[in-house]
This record gives structure tokens, C-alpha cells and sequence, in this order.
């Protein structure tokens, strides 16, 4: 009997520990995924190079970038005087030039879909300059007679063809 409740008084009086943490909320960039710790949601950054060349997932490419960079301090169970060796890196996107709306710009390796590169366009026609002499008519040739005249000239030969076929002209069979 002593020992029962010896054992019910150690279950009971032992402190349970959690260390709970929310889900994840928002989104993030493409080159880092979506974190939390006890200072709340981040975007860790996907980092690859040196012997990680190969680390980036299936459709995704290493590549050197600017990128945006902030710190978040996770905390938890530690001591004040530790708090700063929670500080974690958050990803806030690829710089614009060399500034950042939020962070501090600064050259990384991400893993990121391929640059495609932009489709070739082609310059708009220009018209010509307005002259003041009006442009001279276009010659034709002797030969242009129009589509009508093209299709005539095709029937002409189709039937002199066809009497050739036949065995010549008309002159020729009554004699």
C-alpha cells in the first residue's frame, strides 16, 4: 500500500512541461517556406550552394540573389541574457535593385524556379514621315493585268490543251 501511493504522490505532484507552439499563419516568398517559434511566424530562407547545389526540390534551381533579410527573436525557455542566440534569419523577399521595402539587402543562394527569360517582342511598324510631294504611282508591268486577266490566260491554255488532246482543231478532223 505505501508503495501505491508513494507512486500516485510522484505521478501527481511531477510538473508537466509543453512547449506549445500556434500554427504557422501567411505566406512566403518563393525561396523559403513558412516557420513559427515563440515570436511568431516566419519565412525561413531555402538556402543551397557549395556542397547544397544539388539540395534545391524538384523544379526549383540554385541561384545567387539579393535578398531581403530581417531577424525575429524566437525566445522561449531561456534566460534573458540568452534571448539573442534565439534571433533567427526571416525571409522577406528578393531585393529590388539594392533596397528592400522591409530588412537589409544581402547576396544569398535560394533555391527558386528557373528565370525564364522574356519573350522576344518585335518593334512596332513605323509609318513613314509625311512629305510634301505626294508619292509617285507605282509602275506596272506590261505583263499585270489584273487577277481577272490571270484567270482568263489559265482557261485559254486549259482548252488549247485539251484540242491538242484531242488531236488538233477542228479543221484538221473534216478533212
Amino acid at each position: 500500500m505505501k508503495l501505491v501511493l508513494t507512486a500516485l504522490c510522484l505521478l501527481l505532484s511531477s510538473s508537466a512541461f509543453a512547449d506549445a507552439l500556434p500554427a504557422p499563419e501567411g505566406t512566403c516568398a518563393s525561396g523559403s517556406r513558412l516557420s513559427v517559434c515563440h515570436g511568431g511566424s516566419y519565412c525561413f530562407p531555402v538556402t543551397c550552394g557549395g556542397a547544397n547545389d544539388d539540395a534545391c526540390a524538384a523544379g526549383l534551381e540554385c541561384r545567387a540573389v539579393q535578398a531581403c533579410m530581417s531577424s525575429l527573436l524566437c525566445g522561449g525557455d531561456v534566460q534573458p541574457d540568452e534571448m539573442e542566440a534565439t534571433r533567427t534569419a526571416d525571409f522577406k523577399g528578393l531585393c529590388s535593385g539594392s533596397s528592400c521595402a522591409e530588412g537589409t539587402c544581402k547576396p544569398m543562394k535560394l533555391c527558386l524556379p528557373p528565370v525564364t527569360p522574356a519573350p522576344a517582342t518585335t518593334p512596332p511598324a513605323s509609318t513613314p514621315a509625311a512629305t510634301s510631294t505626294p508619292a509617285s504611282p507605282a509602275k506596272k508591268s506590261a505583263c499585270a493585268g489584273g487577277e481577272a486577266s490571270g484567270v482568263i490566260a489559265l482557261l485559254v491554255a486549259a482548252a488549247l490543251s485539251r484540242r491538242a488532246l484531242r488531236g488538233g482543231s477542228g479543221a484538221d478532223r473534216a478533212a
